[in-house]
């Protein structure tokens, strides 16, 4: 059976939205996941005000890295070929 449920992890568990009637003890396998309801991709939820812009820099960079290390030398490589062509 696979299923795909959203979860919040705080204070070291998991809290899924809703709960499941899973037996206990199941095995599952957990993904990090973006997902951010609250905050809509449209140009009126962009900051605007210079302390906006800047508290969501932070925030952005609190996040860490979005590649590895090797993972960002490919893609910085696969573009060079791409701009070379």
């Amino acid at each position: 059976m696979n299923k795909t449920v959203i979860g919040v992890y705080r204070n070291g568990q998991i809290e899924l939205e809703k709960t499941e009637d899973w037996m206990e003890g199941m095995r599952v396998k957990v993904e990090f996941l973006v997902y951010r309801p609250d905050e809509q991709h449209s140009d009126e939820n962009w900051p605007t005000k210079p302390e906006e812009i800047q508290r969501w820099i932070e925030r952005q960079e609190q996040r860490g890295p979005v590649m590895t290390p090797k993972e960002e030398e490919r893609f910085l490589a696969a573009l060079k070929s791409i701009e070379s062509e």
